[in-house]
Order: structure tokens, then C-alpha cells, then sequence
């Protein structure tokens, strides 16, 4: 039976009592109105958090609000419950002796049935796939800051030096930090690079402040200018790496011209499928086209082509071959790295 509407029929059988009492009539009706009264409010009380009354201001709140209870109920699951405490002793009890998590032990056993949240665990499904959503976004945006990036941050609170978003606090990319140039980097500075893999120059040893370590190094370029890249930590990212990939390196440091990349410095790269890479050892002009031979691969381009491999601007009325003739020294024989695409069997300069 309904608890509440047992309630309120004994609250109605109480005042229908008393009125026909002679023994302590207005005591007893006036008991019976109070519980009546009480159980009534409070029924409709519960009943407006969920559904919205009509005329009545405030009805309907956890609807209203569903998002702020889930960013609550978020942040508290990952405050509390992923602290580093909790998750050293998670680890320590449910890992087995070949290093794996036992995932299955774990499932068996949560007691499903004592989980009531909103109206059971239908409706704990529903939030805990909501929730994993909001906290993909949460996960992809931490991986997607750098430093100098400019932030609005709203709700936080300060806590011994500290700034904490807490259960409702935000934060929000407003403005990318900006990539550097490479032919503009100066020492000491931390810097963000986008570039590609010009030349892959494999280990060596280098000197990071007064000690000598090994490391991993490449050169770096924007397709105006070129950059060593040294990895002195987390080695194994090199491996991923080959020539003519593009790169984008986060807070790296510059020092003796180098940009030094240490482990907590983050390297994303991308497979490029089609690259200039070598030295370039033919420059020829034909009418308006340029033929070019970089590394061991040969190219025919057009005009507008040409000119953004030559790297420069032209007036129309300005012949092709003579622009070609005033850059061949200053490129001939030099490394170059340009990107290309095909298409349509023309050869397109990115």
C-alpha cells in the first residue's frame, strides 16, 4: 500500500472522528487538520521537486536544473571517489598478480538492486551514460590545454595558493596560445611549434645543464625555416616519428638554438602521405612551367605552383623563368621539405 496515501486516509479518519466525538471534539480536529495539512504539503512538496505545477513558482526544480546536479554529482565521483588515495588502494586490492585488473570480480560484486538514485537503476543508467559523456568533454578539453592559453574560469574557489573548480566551478577555452615561428625563437623561451619532419637524425648524446644524456633529434620545419628538436625524455615517442609527418610540440624549450623536448612536454604528430623531403638538385624553367628534381623525386608545376615553391610573390606581367633565375643560386643544392597533394594529376603546393 501507498505510504503516503495511507497517510493521508488516516489523517482524514482522524479529523472524521473528532467531529463526530463528544469527548475532546476540537483537540482531536484540530490534530487531525495539522497531520492532514502536513502529510498534504509535504506530498506536494516532494511532487513539485520532480513535475511541474501549473501557477506554482519553483515546481519542477530537478528538472529545471538536471544539468547542475549532474556536473555536481560529476565533480563528487571525481573528487571523491578518484582521489590518488582511493585509486592506490583500488589498485592495490583489485589487481592480480599478472598485473590485471579484475574487472569481473568487481562487477560481481556490486549489489545492483540497493541502487536507487531518481527512481532505481534505470534511471542511474541513464545518468551514469550522461555522466561518461560529460566526462569525456571534461577529458578532452585537460588534453587539449597548453600553456598561454587564456581561460575563463567560473565558480572556482582558492584553497593554500591554489585554485580549485570544486563541484560547480567551469572552465573554458576563450583563445588558443599561438604557434612561434621557427626563424624567431630565442633562448630560454617556452614555446609552442607546428611544423613537419624534415629530417629524422636519430640518437646522440647531448648536454642538458651540467649533465650529459641521451637523446633523440630532428629537424623541425614551418617550410621557411628549420629547427633542431631534441627529445631528451620519453624516447620511446620517437620511434613513432618518420619523415615528413606533421608535428605540433607544446611548451618546449628553447636553449643553445635547440628546442628541447622533456617528457612532460607533449608531441602530437599526423602521418603525411605526400612530401617534398631532400635536396633540391635540378631548377629548370620552361615557358610557365618549373621543373624540379628535390631528393630523388621529380616534379613539373605550374605557375601559381611554382611561385609558392619558390616561396615568393610575382606580378603577372613578370616572366616565370626570370623570377626562377634570380632564386636558383640562393636554393641549388640546398634540403628543402615541401608539402605537396595530387590532384587531378597536377601537382598542388600546400
Amino acid at each position: 500500500m501507498n505510504k503516503s496515501l495511507a497517510t493521508n486516509l488516516l489523517a482524514a479518519l482522524i479529523i472524521f472522528s473528532g467531529y463526530f466525538s463528544s469527548w475532546h471534539r476540537e483537540q482531536i480536529l484540530s490534530i487531525g487538520c495539522f497531520a492532514l495539512s502536513g502529510a498534504v504539503t509535504n506530498w506536494l512538496a516532494v511532487h513539485m521537486l520532480f513535475e511541474k505545477v501549473p501557477f506554482l513558482y519553483g515546481s519542477g526544480i530537478i528538472p529545471n536544473r538536471v544539468e547542475e546536479f549532474k556536473s555536481g554529482i560529476k565533480k563528487l565521483i571525481m573528487v571523491q571517489f578518484f582521489s590518488e588515495e582511493n585509486l592506490e588502494k583500488f589498485f592495490k586490492n583489485n589487481i592480480n598478480g599478472s598485473g590485471n585488473i579484475k574487472i569481473e570480480e568487481i562487477s560481481n560484486s556490486i549489489n545492483y538492486e540497493k541502487i536507487i538514485l531518481f527512481g532505481g537503476a534505470a534511471n542511474l543508467k541513464r545518468l551514469a551514460e550522461s555522466l561518461r559523456k560529460e566526462l569525456d568533454i571534461d577529458v578532452e578539453l585537460g588534453n587539449a590545454l597548453r600553456s598561454k592559453d587564456e581561460l575563463l574560469v567560473k565558480g572556482a574557489y582558492e584553497r593554500n595558493g591554489e585554485l580549485h573548480l570544486g563541484y560547480s566551478g567551469t572552465l573554458k577555452v576563450t583563445e588558443k596560445a599561438g604557434f612561434s615561428p621557427l626563424d624567431g625563437l630565442e633562448d630560454g623561451q617556452n614555446v609552442h611549434l607546428r611544423g613537419f619532419v624534415a629530417k629524422m637524425e636519430g640518437q646522440d648524446s647531448f648536454v642538458k645543464g651540467t649533465d650529459t644524456v641521451q637523446g633523440f633529434s630532428f629537424m623541425l620545419s614551418d617550410g621557411k625555416s628549420e629547427r633542431r628538436c631534441v627529445m631528451l625524455g620519453g624516447l620511446e615517442r620517437a620511434g613513432k616519428l618518420e619523415e615528413g609527418d606533421d608535428v605540433i610540440i607544446e611548451n618546449g624549450t628553447v636553449r643553445n638554438g635547440n628546442v628541447e623536448i622533456d617528457s612532460d612536454v607533449r608531441v602530437l604528430s599526423r602521418r603525411a602521405r605526400d612530401m617534398l623531403i631532400g635536396e633540391l638538385s635540378m631548377l629548370e624553367c620552361e615557358g610557365e612551367k618549373l621543373l624540379a628534381k628535390v631528393g630523388e623525386k621529380e616534379v613539373a608545376l605550374d605557375r601559381l605552383n611554382a611561385l609558392r615553391f619558390l616561396g615568393v610573390q610575382a606580378a603577372d606581367d613578370i616572366d616565370l623563368c626570370t623570377v626562377v633565375n634570380l632564386k636558383k643560386d640562393a636554393l641549388i643544392n640546398n634540403r628543402m621539405a615541401v608539402r605537396i597533394q595530387q590532384r587531378e594529376g597536377q601537382i598542388i603546393i600546400r
